[in-house]
């Protein structure tokens, strides 16, 4: 038989137009072990039969005494290999083909023999010759369909059994019956050949595209584990940027948080601010990447909860209005008061600042945004309509692709192409959906539909920033020599508050406890023991467990969870974001206290 290589065997062809391998071989040998395990003893029912009905063949019982025994032995070589090949102890396939040929053509040239010793006995058409015929006829069929998967056994097998059948009946049998037999015979033996040739054909087409379907799924399998490296070395790579990206970033927005806050002449405070909203970009522009990086990765998660739609939309404005009043962009809110919906309130608002920004950049100049909403059967849908040139109807299905900005790259408006693919996947993930509705040159209305939920407790305002008090002492504890750059800028903006620093919780902290500030900052780092503990032992001191206690956490990567409040603590606070509300907390802190006798002098050290 043809051979290949036994490494990963290509899809198999019938065994006359493709070589095969080790594995293909084994394969069709425990294949025809199973067919022919049980033949073997149709055999010896045929003779059991033939002799019986026979007087002439009872009567030399030697004879068909041996053909049994002959006929037993094979039967019994049949159900061996079967075994064998069952149990997969098929360790030369080669040997065992051999092996199944022998006892396969052995049958044949068995039963053959005793046909001929049948027919030259009895010379005449009785019931024992017409039981010999017919059994000689099941034989050639059965023998036929087991042998399809060698072509060349089958025809073998054919040529041994039907032919001596054949001549044997006109031979021993006279009579005219005798040819009209031969001829249905002969007809048969044609017939049973090109049958087991097409199932033949039919039985390697069938295991080529069985094979085919194997491979392919192994390739798809690999394709998978391959399409998950890459997506993990890409999540990798993506955080350990944001990390490098986030350092100068810090600064930048840190300190341009600072220059805003100092009393800039306008043109100087026109460039911080530009500063500002770049860095802001950029940041946000990171932090999307990672989300939609979790996304895929299947690691993002949302809380969903009843949220009052109209305090998040508030809250969505006051990010974009600078870029509503740069373009002098009227908001139109239209939404009815109280509705409420489930969903993540800070993924809402992610989501709303995106189609807000992209209503404002997208619009005319003098143009128009209105914010409506309409429920109908348990869900609420949410609208930002614009008045902007509008989406042609061809590029609509491509508008949720990541980086698809739709010919925009060159029309000198900021943007990626990011932010609308993750609001698309951030409204799945809270069990909603966004579309859009836009006609070209009247403008497009993005919608989020989400399920409605009972009404949510609207979150408190924030308070405004109280009037400032002089001589506000603040003691600092500073482990993060970021945090303390911007601390102390901050600092440099108001020279009536009073800073000292110490670097650790020991004696210096102590005496500077005992001048008794207004107010401690303590730096909170990740993984952090220390501070907690000290928190405790401030709040269970009689002289420092009234005074606020404000913790400052650098700022982390997006997939980092939020800093925890301790208890004890007034705040958590995460800079540079975070800078203006520590302003705020402090003029409030400064307010509310009097200076006391033991005020220090602001503290000028470096960090």
């Amino acid at each position: 038989m043809p051979r290949a290589a036994a490494t990963r065997p290509a899809p198999p062809a019938p065994e006359t137009e493709a070589p095969r391998g080790v594995d293909i071989l084994r394969d069709t040998n425990r294949d025809m072990a199973q067919r022919m395990r049980f033949g073997g003893f149709f055999y010896l029912v045929g003779v059991t039969g033939v002799v019986a009905l026979s007087p002439r063949l009872i009567a030399q019982p030697a004879v068909w005494g041996g053909f049994a025994l002959v006929f037993a032995g094979l039967v019994a070589g049949r159900i061996a290999l079967a075994a064998r090949t069952a149990a997969g102890r098929d360790h030369d396939p080669k040997r065992t083909e051999r092996e199944i040929g022998a006892v396969y053509l052995g049958s044949a040239l068995a039963w053959c023999a005793f046909l001929v010793w049948t027919l030259a006995s009895i010379r005449r058409l009785d019931g024992a010759a017409a039981v010999a015929v017919i059994a000689t006829v099941g034989i050639t069929s059965g023998g036929i369909a087991t042998a399809v998967p060698r072509l060349r056994l089958l025809v073998a097998y054919a040529l041994i059994v039907c032919p001596v059948g054949l001549v044997g009946l006109p031979l021993f049998v006279p009579g005219e019956s005798s040819w009209v037999l031969l001829a249905f015979a002969l007809a048969f033996f044609m017939f049973s050949v090109r049958s087991g040739q097409l199932q033949h054909q039919a039985h390697w087409d069938a295991l080529r595209q069985t094979w085919q379907l194997e491979q392919q799924a192994l390739d798809l399998k690999q394709s998978r584990r391959e399409a998950e490296i890459a997506s993990t070395a890409k999540s990798a790579f993506l955080t350990s940027m944001s990390h490098e990206l986030r350092t100068p970033m810090n600064a930048i927005l840190g300190f341009s948080e600072l220059l805003l806050l100092e009393a800039l002449p306008p043109r100087q405070r026109a460039a911080a601010g530009s500063i500002h909203r770049a860095g802001q970009h950029l940041l946000a522009l990171i932090d999307d990447l990672l989300d939609l990086s979790r996304i895929e990765a299947g690691r993002l998660t949302v809380e969903r909860a009843p949220v009052r739609v109209d305090a998040v939309l508030r809250e969505a404005l006051g990010y974009v209005e600078p870029l509503l009043q740069a373009r002098r962009i009227r908001v139109v809110d239209a939404l009815p008061g109280g509705a409420c919906v489930l969903a993540d309130p800070t993924r809402l608002r992610q989501v709303l600042v995106n189609l807000l920004s992209n209503a404002a950049k997208y619009n005319r100049d003098d143009g128009r945004v209105v914010v409506d909403a309409v429920a109908s059967e348990g869900r609420l849908r949410l609208r930002v309509a614009d008045t902007g040139r509008g989406i042609a109807p061809a590029q609509i299905g491509k508008l949720f692709n990541i980086f698809e900005r739709l010919g925009a790259e060159d029309s000198g408006v900021d943007g990626m192409g990011v932010g609308l693919a993750l609001s698309h996947q951030l409204t799945a993930l809270m069990g909603g959906k966004l579309g859009v509705e836009s006609r070209l040159g009247e403008g497009s209305t993005f919608w989020i539909d989400l399920p409605v939920a009972e009404e949510a407790k609207e979150p408190a305002a924030d308070r405004p920033p109280p009037p400032q008090a002089a001589g506000f002492g603040v003691l600092y504890l500073a482990q993060d020599r970021q945090n303390l750059k911007h601390v102390k800028g901050l600092f440099t903006a108001h020279p009536d508050w009073q800073l000292r620093t110490e670097t650790s919780a020991s004696n210096g902290f102590e005496r500077a406890l005992e001048a008794g500030p207004r107010a401690i900052l303590l730096d909170l780092q990740r993984a952090d023991t220390e501070t907690p503990a000290l928190l405790a032992s401030l709040r269970a001191r009689a002289g420092t467990s009234s005074i606020p206690v404000l913790l400052l956490a650098a700022h982390a990567a997006a997939d980092d969870p939020p800093p925890p409040r301790l208890e004890g603590s007034r705040a958590t606070l995460q800079l540079p974001e975070d800078l203006r509300r520590l302003s705020e907390l402090l003029s409030m802190l400064a307010a509310e206290s009097t200076p006391g006798p033991g005020t220090q002098e602001p503290d000028r050290r470096s960090a």
